[in-house]
């Protein structure tokens, strides 16, 4: 490829050409669509060709075939003076064990009718190496979303397979590695959540324990328990019958079922593993072991190597957010969910227009259509190793405050009970919940309801 662009830069240097258009600006391809107002002048298409392994196309090939796409889409933009290249779709065929082709489509687009450059809106479907991105319907330049991108669509609930072995061969009820994500939505539907940890990775979960991850819309596990989130997240997903009373079975022990040997089976073929998870108990007065089948993951590790750390801010904007609404003169009224900071990284799905939108990994807010009814603040959504680095201060109360401390900052307004302080004013209600952390009494997670 270094070639290529050696040559054709040569090329133009000779011709005294260069790659711009009427306007004298190199097309440009895009990540976000433009916000200003622009046409769509053409729609191009490249075909580009490369040597395959049998059914696998390798990061390099892609990488190859999206540069050799690329340079074909320029030269189309420059035939039409384009000034933006946005990539929809690409799609590979397979033509035989040695050959595939991958046919890639493009919006090509006019600079800014009012002469502006390009600001960043919404997100193009592929970013311009041929990813897919998800945009959860978020403008970047005003921070609201659009909500009907969070759950707010149909539930497609289809029947599941009868078979519950979960196997390397089958997989999770006819799910296993290397999948898609459209294969995936037409044999369990749709998820009781959905997050993006980013471009390229999304995990869903079917009913509360169920768990999909996928790497650029093709799945890398299947698995029964999450690593990450925890149960006072999951126990906000509404019920699945068919994966919550599911009793998986594996190499013949079956969910719950007490067996003997090791805490974790393992089996394998290739890069793909399957491990059976328990919890040992002792018996006979303490002298034997045995072990109670609890989970299991169905892992394509080289994929899963590449998951990248969570990591995430230590200030929590949304709380920041409320401590100022409650402290604002305003009329009593609804408070819109596009009005809260934050990324917006998950979301259930609906049940009679209510559901859940998780801003942060520490705050939950509950939505009726667009309006924010309750907001909860926990460092128990995620697992404890994550907790450490989330702080939050509201009103007179912040996270990790002694409880002594908490207790004289209560007003007059305030009432009291155990380990519950409670505010309530006109329009909104908060609570705020301690708790013991290495022997000392502290606040720990607080809830806000708005009227």
């Amino acid at each position: 490829m270094k070639i290529k662009t050696f040559v054709a830069t040569f090329l133009a240097l000779l011709t005294g050409s260069l790659s711009v258009n009427a306007t004298g600006q190199e097309p440009e391809f895009l990540k976000y669509y433009p916000t200003c107002d622009y046409e769509i002048i053409d729609t191009g298409v490249a075909v580009v060709m490369s040597f395959v392994h049998g059914n696998v196309v390798s990061e390099a090939a892609h990488d190859d075939m999206m540069a050799d796409a690329r340079d074909d889409l320029f030269n189309k933009a420059l035939e039409v003076d384009a000034r933006g290249i946005v990539l929809l779709k690409a799609k590979f065929n397979q033509i035989n064990n040695n050959r595939g082709k991958m046919r890639v489509t493009a919006e090509l687009l006019s600079g800014c009718k009012d002469g502006s450059d390009y600001d960043e809106g919404d997100v193009t479907p592929l970013t311009p190496n041929g990813h897919k991105q998800f945009s959860m319907n978020v403008i970047r330049s005003e921070r609201t979303i659009t909500l009907d991108a969070f759950g707010a669509g149909e539930v497609i609930t289809p029947a599941l397979p009868e078979n519950t072995v979960v196997s390397i061969a089958e997989g999770m009820y006819g799910i296993k590695p290397g999948d898609s994500s459209e294969k995936v939505e037409d044999i369990f539907g749709t998820p009781s959540f959905t997050f993006r940890q980013d471009e390229h990775w999304t995990m869903l979960a079917y009913g509360r324990s169920h768990w999909i991850t996928l790497k650029d819309g093709i799945v890398a596990e299947a698995r029964f328990g999450s690593p990450f989130f925890g149960n006072e997240l999951t126990n906000f997903f509404f019920f699945d019958d068919r994966f919550d009373y599911r009793k998986w079975s594996i190499n013949g022990i079956g969910k719950g079922d007490i067996y003997t040997g090791k805490k974790q089976q393992i089996f394998r073929q290739g890069s793909i593993t399957l491990t059976l998870t328990g919890e040992t108990y002792l018996v006979n007065n303490q002298q034997d072991e045995e072990q109670e089948a609890t989970g299991f993951v169905l892992s394509d590790e080289e994929l899963m190597a590449s998951l990248p750390e969570f990591t995430w801010q230590k200030s929590n904007e949304a709380v920041e957010y409320l401590n100022e609404y409650i402290a604002q003169d305003r009329e009593t009224g609804s408070l819109d969910i596009s009005a809260l900071p934050g990324e917006k990284i998950g979301w259930t799905s609906r049940q009679s227009g209510k559901g859940y939108v998780l801003i942060n990994p520490w705050t939950l807010v509950e939505v009726v259509g667009r309006n924010v009814s309750k907001v909860n603040v926990s460092p128990d959504f995620i697992q404890s190793e994550y907790t450490d680095s989330h702080n939050w201060h509201f009103a007179q109360f912040y996270k990790g405050q002694p409880k002594a401390d908490a207790l004289s900052a209560a007003g007059e307004n305030s009432f009291v009970m155990y380990d519950v302080i409670e505010v309530e004013a006109p329009d909104y209600l908060y609570k705020v919940y301690m708790s013991e952390i290495n022997g000392k009494e502290q606040v720990y997670s607080m809830e806000m309801r708005i009227f």
